[in-house]
């Protein structure tokens, strides 16, 4: 508690005179305390739920931007459930505390802007009400329908950051996702038997799959090949006969070489899916990369062996000494003998 007080006496003195506080030290982010919250209540962490209230409007301008606006919103802290900004501010508020945050666009939405509504490198001016703060046990403990919805929100989330391709925030959303899709032995033990929530479960599992699959794909991009291989492997483990994954894994081992084993993956895709045109370019592709690395195999092969049949037929430095010295050895000998007959 008292490190906390401490820190908060610190952040109060670098106050600037209109009363905002320089988060990061370099004005892309100020935040000004409107009304007090409990300050007996801790202060979010990363992990923690939080609901707040967001009120967004562009700097300088009075009119609300409503796709940006919302009471009861709930974000989990970190996540990039929300812009950058406003989850560094979280954790510096208590509970029922109102702020007025002023983001720079570094930490909202960049030089891309969020159209129609927030145009490229606007700095955004909002309002933020903490509400509550709970903190999370683990992810699987919730019940399903709660695991379903969350899961299904974080992966929404991760494909809107891979459409604007930040995909290193992106895969993080897919990553945050997955921990919310689990599944519990005795749900599995459900899902196989039909009984209880089957179909819930069979859903989570459904999800679960699209998730590695988005996830697998953000790695491609990032040319992170052996943990998109890692992702789709996972994917197919859920769900063997799925055509994405097969795709994704057969184009993943021809860009590491392993043309081989991706023709027989493309070709086992192409069977769940005669018509996938996708799967049909890169099997061709494939097959032509295939023919021509047996090619070359076949002339490294035969040069080996005409090497090896060069050396053969030439005697080596060693061979040629060692029948030098039998033959001066014998020659020796030979004179040996007629000089003891002679001298008799």
């Amino acid at each position: 508690m008292k490190k906390s007080i401490r820190l908060e006496e610190k952040r109060e003195e670098k106050l600037d005179e209109d009363g905002f506080l320089d988060i990061l030290d370099n004005k892309q982010l100020l935040k000004k305390v409107l009304r007090e919250g409990d300050k007996n209540s801790a202060r979010p962490e990363r992990g923690c739920r939080v609901t707040i209230n967001l009120k967004t409007r562009l700097k300088g301008s009075d009119k609300l931007i409503d796709s940006h606006t919302g009471d009861k919103l709930q974000i989990f802290v970190g996540d990039y459930d929300t812009i950058h900004g406003i989850d560094l501010a979280i954790p510096l508020m208590h509970n029922g505390e109102i702020a007025n945050v002023v983001i720079a666009p570094r930490f909202g939405y960049g030089s891309l802007g969020c159209e129609p509504d927030i145009p490229p490198d606007s700095t955004l001016d909002c309002i933020v009400e903490l509400v509550d703060c709970e903190w999370m046990g683990e992810e699987i403990e919730l019940p399903i329908e709660e695991r379903l919805k969350i899961g299904t929100e974080k992966k929404n989330r991760g494909n809107f950051w891979h459409s604007r391709e930040e995909y290193s925030i992106s895969g993080q959303c897919y990553k945050r996702a997955l921990d919310f899709l689990d599944v519990r032995d005795e749900e599995m033990q459900q899902r196989s038997e039909g009984s209880g929530e089957s179909n819930l479960i069979s859903k989570l599992i459904e999800l679960k799959t699209t998730t590695y699959n988005n996830l697998a794909a953000v790695h491609l991009k990032t040319e992170a090949y052996d943990a998109a291989l890692k992702a789709v492997n996972s994917a197919l483990m859920l769900e063997e006969r799925n055509v994405k994954a097969l795709f994704r894994k057969g184009k993943i081992l021809g860009i590491l070489g392993e043309y081989g084993e991706a023709v027989d993956i493309l070709r086992a895709a192409l069977k769940f899916d005669p018509e996938n045109k996708a799967i049909q370019v890169e099997l061709s592709k494939l097959l032509s990369m295939r023919k021509k690395q047996l090619a070359n195999e076949k002339v490294m092969y035969r040069r080996m062996l005409q090497l090896d049949k060069s050396n053969a037929s030439k005697p080596s430095k060693f061979n040629s000494l060692l029948k030098w010295s039998v033959a001066a050895a014998g020659v020796a000998t030979a004179v040996g003998v007629v000089a003891y007959y002679i001298n008799q």
